[in-house]
């Protein structure tokens, strides 16, 4: 007998280890008391929703043994048919000028949010990891080409190629050229004039750039066209005459790989068009050799557009590689369509001296393209982390075709102040020469150079401050994005100009300077030397003359204040596009706040994220933001001398109290009438922007206003035991205004307290309304009972709320004539355990629009 104690989850995890699924199954069913504990503590919420023995013991062994993929069905992810289109422009985008009038058909945030999530993971299913498709019901052919490490993975397109003296022999009798026929490297760049391709773009083509051609050389060895060669194909085409041999087939089937992973960036690109996230371009972020300074100790990132005419050419001279075979030409045209992308991302030669090099660039261009896109669509931030991995990753080494030549690594790297306003990391790709070498690892906040076109593509909406009369684009004096302003900071030694973007927008006398909305800037940050010897208390000595009293300083404009400059006539504010947002993970609070500021739409303020805290019971509820302006807050608004006001006051009172019909109302104000209520609405966001949790997502704010002071709130760290508060954490599916409100909100276990005078009692529960939640899911794989106009929550069911492993989840309980109840329980399972478990996930309504259901969230 084992002191089962301790020894328990010792036992579990070698039987798990060893795959001993009927010793697994014994310790759970006769002993399940004494080996879950310690880090099989987890498996009681298991038992607890019905798991028996023999479901527990195949799921713990799944987890155990499945690796790095997570296998699924791909038979939803075939190649979409037509192509990406080289001309087009989504109605909202970048690239033009908005219309000012239209409806915005991207104007819900949580419905972006939904579709967003569902257009990632479509565009990870045909890109794959660099090209490498997960394994489909537990084939893992194309697995064996990508490693993993914790979170990193490397790709390589490896099919065995023969180096022998053999197989070199038996390339040269079949007219392929191995490395030890050249007496010198030889470049493949522009200035060979290789023939063009045939093309089926829709736009015009593209030809390489000339860094190649500066850089190249020629060799004195034959070229391809010397070499002695009996038959009109290198490969497997339709002409070869010849028996090919081992090399050639290892090649064939690299260029099938190719081929494949081209065809699934292609439908990955079609995908983004018709979903509206992408025009006819996206974006890579490259890691510069240099920085841009003189002594090049400025880190820069670029950021590098890529049209979509480049990815075609590309795709099509591939195509016609798996069609043909490799033929000299054939290859020639795939080389120089694979250097016109990889100049333009990297700006460095490449030595192509054999085949093997050749189509080890092409592999690496393929891989950069998959990758690339699966980033951009999600706005070049978070980890990586599709479906189909266990593990997210937060570096991926991109090897090509061929090991101990050049790579690429795809790694996360933090910005300098635009890291502060995407609010993540970003990934950038950098070569690396044959030699492995490990990259720098420095906390030093990178450079951005990009043009101000690329960074909304990546990462708006955004507004533009320029003059009235200014041609589109032609005059800026700043970039409005994501809750500040990209303008000019100061001038470099070198003499550029260096950018920054931050929440103040300077108002001074003088005409400041301009830029334009295609030029490249570089936008960055000063950055500290600790090495600096100044002495502060004898510098202060030396600067009496200088100081001045604390709190004083010259004119400038905070962004709560520029939607009413803008509206004054300083300058004009006009709409910059990319209305639908890539990134995840922004709040759904930034993006309200952000909108208010292009837009100042009245409408806002019928959205359900409003909380009111009752004093006298401490329950909460989910109200319409203009449901929070009670008496308080009206007093704190006549306060405000608003003009116009006193005349608005009475119908706006009556207007923002009544259950619906408030968008009606604000929607006949006239001009002066509008404006009066942006600008009280405005200072209101101001005011409770700060409510909710904090960043640390540790205090949740409640604003308490008494007569028209509005200075203080209630500041609360919930406990254990007010789990059900994460529900009100911002996120992209949830926002929180809170403040605390006389009325006395009762539920059937929390009544009025019956006091003139009641001592703040904290917070019990919230009442709000919950609709399911199939943003990523596959819609044929939704059960036909899942009709949204008939939907309704099943007693006993667990629900994720908002993703599935999420912090915690939700266990329903339905009595009869009563409020359906939902008990938030903290998630203890393993990533691996929960993302096989319930898929079922729930959000807050955020429309009543959308079907839902009543619902108390409590914790018992």
């Amino acid at each position: 007998m084992f002191t089962i104690s301790t020894e328990g989850p010792a036992l579990l995890n070698t039987a798990l280890a060893d795959g001993h699924k009927d010793i697994v199954e014994h310790l759970l069913a006769d002993y399940f008391d004494e080996v879950a504990q310690e880090s099989f503590s987890w498996l009681f919420d298991l038992k607890d929703a019905g798991f028996e023995a023999a479901d527990m013991a195949s799921l713990l062994l799944e987890t155990t043994s499945t690796g790095p993929w997570i296998p699924l069905e791909r038979s939803d992810f075939h190649p979409l048919e037509g192509e990406a289109d080289v001309e087009l422009h989504q109605p909202s985008c970048a690239h033009k000028k908005q219309s000012t009038d239209r409806n915005d058909p991207y104007s819900d945030p949580v419905a972006l949010h939904l579709k967003r999530d569902d257009m990632q993971r479509r565009i990870a299913m045909f890109c794959g990891i660099a090209g490498v498709l997960p394994p489909a019901n537990s084939l893992l052919e194309d697995s064996t080409q990508a490693s993993f490490t914790t979170m990193k993975a490397s790709i390589l397109y490896d099919y065995e190629r023969r180096e022998s003296k053999v197989g070199n022999s038996q390339d040269a009798e079949s007219g392929i050229v191995d490395a030890d026929s050249f007496e010198d490297s030889t470049y493949i760049s522009s200035s060979l004039n290789l023939p063009p391709g045939p093309s089926t773009f829709s736009g015009p083509s593209a030809t390489a750039p000339t860094v190649f051609s500066r850089l190249s050389k020629v060799s004195t060895a034959p070229t391809l066209q010397s070499v002695r060669v009996p038959s009109k194909s290198f490969g497997l085409g339709r002409e070869t005459s010849s028996k090919p041999n081992s090399r050639s087939l290892s090649q064939q089937k690299l260029v099938s790989q190719l081929h494949r992973a081209m065809q699934g960036l292609t439908s990955a690109a079609i995908t983004l068009q018709r979903t509206g996230y992408c025009c006819n371009q996206f974006t890579i972020l490259t890691a510069c050799e240099q920085g841009l300074d003189p002594s090049g100790t400025v880190p820069v990132v670029r950021m590098n557009n890529v049209p979509f005419n480049l990815l075609k050419r590309f795709a099509n001279e591939i195509s016609s590689l798996e069609l043909d075979g490799i033929s000299e030409s054939g290859l020639s045209r795939a080389v120089s369509a694979s250097i016109s992308i990889m100049d333009k991302l990297f700006q460095t030669s490449y030595p192509l001296p054999t085949i093997d090099h050749k189509l080890h660039l092409c592999s690496l261009t393929v891989q950069v393209l998959c990758l690339g896109l699966v980033l951009y669509s999600q706005g070049h931030t978070g980890k990586l982390h599709p479906i189909f991995l266990a593990e997210p990753l937060i570096e991926v080494t991109l090897q090509g075709s061929m090991i101990n030549q050049r790579y690429i690594i795809a790694e996360r790297q933090q910005l300098a102040c635009m890291g502060s306003m995407i609010g993540d990391e970003v990934f950038v790709f950098k070569m690396n020469r044959s030699v492995p070498q490990i990259m720098p690892n420095t906390n030093e906040r990178l450079h951005l150079s990009a043009t101000c076109e690329d960074v909304v593509d990546s990462w708006g909406p955004a507004y533009l401050i320029t003059d009235i009369d200014a041609p589109y684009g032609k005059i800026l004096y700043g970039l409005g994005i994501r809750g500040g302003i990209i303008k000019r900071s100061r001038n470099l030694n070198d003499g550029q100009t260096l950018f920054h973007w931050g929440p103040e927008f300077n108002n001074s006398t003088s005409q400041p300077e301009t830029f334009s909305y295609w030029e490249k800037i570089l936008i960055g940050t000063i950055n500290s030397n600790t090495t600096c010897p100044l002495d502060p208390g004898k510098s202060r000595e030396e600067s009496g003359s200088y100081l001045c009293s604390l709190g004083t300083a010259p004119d400038y404009w905070k962004l709560n204040e520029i939607q009413a400059i803008l509206q004054a006539g300083y300058y004009v504010q006009l709409q910059g596009g990319a209305a639908m947002t890539k990134q995840s993970g922004i709040p759904l609070k930034q993006v309200l706040l952000d909108r208010w500021t292009r837009e100042g739409n009245l409408s806002l303020f019928e959205e359900p994220w409003g909380v009111q805290v009752s004093l006298c019971t401490g329950v909460t509820r989910r109200v319409p933001l203009r449901s929070l302006i009670e008496e308080p807050l009206f007093r704190y608004i006549d306060n405000l001398n608003v003009d116009g006001w006193e005349a608005l006051k009475t119908r706006a009172t009556s207007a923002s109290r009544r259950d619906h019909g408030f968008t009606e109302w604000a929607q006949k104000l006239n001009k002066d009438e509008k404006r009066c209520m942006q600008t009280i609405f405005g200072k209101l966001l101001n005011l409770l922007k700060d409510t909710g949790f904090d960043e640390s997502g540790r205090y949740f704010s409640i604003l308490w206003p008494q007569d028209s002071d509005a200075r203080f709130c209630v500041k609360i760290r919930p406990e254990e035991d007010q789990l059900w508060c994460s529900m009100l954490k911002d996120s992209e599916w949830c926002a929180t205004f809170a403040v605390a409100t006389s009325l006395c909100l009762e539920t059937p276990e929390h009544k009025c307290r019956k006091t003139t005078v009641a001592k703040w009692c904290g917070v019990k529960m919230l009442s709000t309304v919950v609709c399911p939640n199939f943003s990523g899911t596959i819609p044929s794989t939704i059960p036909t009972r899942y009709s949204e106009a008939q939907w309704q929550l099943e007693n006993k069911k667990r629900y994720w709320i908002g993703k599935c492993g999420g912090e915690v989840f939700l266990v329903v309980r339905k009595l009869p004539s009563l409020v359906t109840e939902l008990e938030v329980r903290r998630n203890r399972l393993p990533e691996p355990v929960a993302s096989r478990l319930w898929r079922d996930r729930l959000m807050e309504r955020p429309d009543t629009a959308f079907q839902g259901e009543e619902v108390f969230i409590l914790q018992r």
